[in-house]
């Protein structure tokens, strides 16, 4: 029993992995009503068919229904179930035609010889067999499966959230399973009686090809060359009659040698690539182009589901070629590049997060995602190679200056000078006015040097826009230069995350992947936070209202702060606050956002 359950669980996760729906929608209850219009008809004539189980059972007819999930990918569960249905059921009419009116019709006697028909097929007297009562279980099941659908739409009080209707539909994906390998089976029969099969057999022959095209491909570019035009020509396929390359600068098509011999940065995302993102890999890209001993070509290559050619994606591709001064770009790609996009999935792990794919000179792989660090580095990034990632981590340092150099300039003399740093996030004025107020007057007693430096929030919006022309009209403290600056400074502190994740590196051993993740969730869990620090040795941090009142004790205290004790001093205070444990204790351990601390870190990956 145990064999049973956990083998329907690996069936469910192998088939949920090729679900993804993207609103193709069809009327399945109409579709059926003919199914099984057609169906009924056919069986109406007694002819008898003999099983052919040992072609279908075990390991092939898992393979088929796997390969037909895969094609059916893009529909819903219902639609995936009715399409196959919909196929066997135009042979089996075929069949139950050419059975009823052979005796009675030339026509169909001649179909029938044609066809090689066996007799007892066209004997009147047989008795119905399995093949019925299969097809018979199979429309049963179907109809179950659409009912249970549409459900919801009929009863208000039942709702797909509905405990018994939540636990109900988590069958369907196996119950579908299940029943299109019962198609499958029966199509298995058919097909040595009728030659039918076309429209199923085709699909898994297709899918068969698409597998042995994923394979070349595959062994292509994991293979050493002497050029980069035969892994280029590879990825990068052209539609009949059109060079597969847009000049960004010139809007003209070009070909491939453009590229040969050269380094080329292979852009994937989606075209919902922003404005942002372009104009600030832009001037990346410009900067490191000063550099004359390792030149490099970008190619964008958008990923675009091949349902989605509407008028608006060609508006949107088009906006995005008009901002690329200095790349080149390939066409969409179309249902003719599925293998590659398969292998840029599988292998190269794109989902919806922009990657760039680094090639050297001789079409070979020398990093997977160098997007990572040209965030975090900019043009120090040259070469774009795995090794030199390694190399700029060995150099860092985690603390304050890692985080806000690249973001914002007059940052980059603070720790040299041995300023102390109080940096903080969030949304709430009022909050803000009284940290900075409060931070301003604690410097002052503890008599140290303190910047202030306002660095917003993840997915900065028009209201931190607001908030820092408070800031700036009020002079409550330093800010990053702009609302770009803001989505940078987040994003560089994703990319951190990141790039330690791709160099294999692991949470539990290395300190600065616990810091990195503990800024993020200071911003997923609190609307106010502050990080005080001095160079990379002494940090401290702390949320919202509890810093306020750690200040404000501080503030009224006659305690004498030392310059050299400001942030063991805030520790002290911190601690004696009986709920406030260290900040990282307290964000890791907390029951209210510690969810939301994960889903961060799941899109981030």
């Amino acid at each position: 029993m145990l064999a049973v359950f956990v083998e329907s669980k690996i069936m469910v996760k192998q088939i949920m992995e090729t679900h993804d729906p993207v609103g193709r929608e069809i009327n399945v209850r109409n579709l059926f009503w003919i199914i099984r219009d057609i169906i009924h008809r056919a069986t109406s004539s007694p002819a008898s068919i003999s099983d052919n189980r040992d072609q279908v059972e075990g390991k092939d007819a898992h393979e088929t229904t796997v390969a037909l999930f895969k094609i059916l990918s893009s529909y819903s569960w219902d639609t995936k179930l009715v399409l196959p249905l919909a196929a066997l059921a135009v042979k089996y009419g075929e069949l139950g035609l050419v059975s009823q009116f052979c005796s009675s019709n030339k026509l169909a006697k001649s179909v029938a010889l044609l066809k090689q028909l066996p007799q007892d097929l066209l004997d009147p007297e047989q008795e119905p067999d399995g093949l019925k009562h299969l097809i018979k279980g199979i429309l049963d099941m179907t109809e179950v499966i659409l009912a249970l659908r549409e459900l919801p739409s009929q009863h208000i009080v039942i709702t797909p959230e509905t405990p018994v209707m939540r636990t109900a539909l988590g069958y369907i994906p196996l119950a579908v399973y299940w029943t299109i390998r019962c198609v499958v089976a029966c199509a298995s029969t058919i097909i040595g009686l009728t030659g039918m099969g076309h429209e199923l057999s085709y699909m898994y022959t297709e899918e068969t090809r698409k597998q042995k095209g994923y394979q070349q491909l595959a062994r292509l570019i994991e293979t050493p060359t002497l050029d980069n035009i035969t892994v280029l020509e590879a990825l990068i396929r052209a539609k009949k009659d059109q060079l597969p390359l847009i000049d960004c600068s010139t809007k003209k098509m070009v070909g491939l040698g453009e590229l040969r011999k050269k380094k080329v940065l292979l852009l994937i995302s989606d075209l919902d690539l922003s404005r942002r993102e372009i104009l600030i890999l832009e001037q990346i890209f410009e900067e490191s182009r000063a550099e004359p001993t390792s030149p490099f070509e970008v190619v964008w290559f958008p990923v675009l589901r091949v349902d989605k050619t509407t008028p608006l994606t060609e508006t949107q591709f088009r906006d995005n070629l008009a901002m690329m001064k200095s790349w080149y770009s390939v066409h969409p790609p179309s249902l003719d590049s599925s293998v590659v996009i398969r292998y840029i999935k599988e292998v190269w792990h794109f989902s919806k997060r922009p990657m760039l794919v680094v090639l050297d000179s001789k079409g070979a792989v020398v990093h997977k995602n160098a997007l990572p660090m040209i965030w975090i580095w900019r043009a120090r990034a040259l070469p774009f190679t795995s090794l030199r990632e390694v190399t700029l981590w060995q150099e860092e340092a985690w603390g304050t200056d890692l985080m806000v150099k690249a973001t914002q300039p007059m940052a980059t003399s603070w720790v040299p000078e041995g300023k102390y740093i109080c940096l903080y996030g969030g949304e709430d004025i009022e909050w803000i006015r009284k940290l900075t107020t409060l931070a301003r007057s604690v410097a002052q007693i503890a008599r140290i040097s303190m910047e202030i430096l306002y660095v917003g929030v993840r997915n900065p919006t028009k209201r931190i826009e607001q908030i820092m022309a408070i800031i700036d009209a009020e002079k409550l403290s330093h800010m990053l230069p702009d609302l770009t600056s803001v989505w940078l400074f987040w994003v560089r502190l994703e990319s951190m995350w990141l790039s330690k994740l791709q160099l294999g590196n692991r949470i539990e051993k290395d300190m600065m992947m616990q810091e990195i993740k503990t800024m993020l969730s200071l911003d997923m869990c609190y609307p106010g936070w502050v990080m005080f620090s001095r160079g990379s040795a002494e940090m401290v941090r702390a949320k919202g209202d509890t810093v306020l009142d750690v200040l404000n004790e501080l503030v009224q205290s006659e305690e004498r702060l030392e310059p050299t004790g400001f942030v063991p001093a805030l520790q002290k205070h911190l601690r004696r606050i009986p709920t406030v444990r260290p900040i990282r204790e307290e964000l890791m351990a907390c029951q209210g956002c510690g969810r939301e601390i994960d889903e961060l870190v799941r899109q981030i990956l």
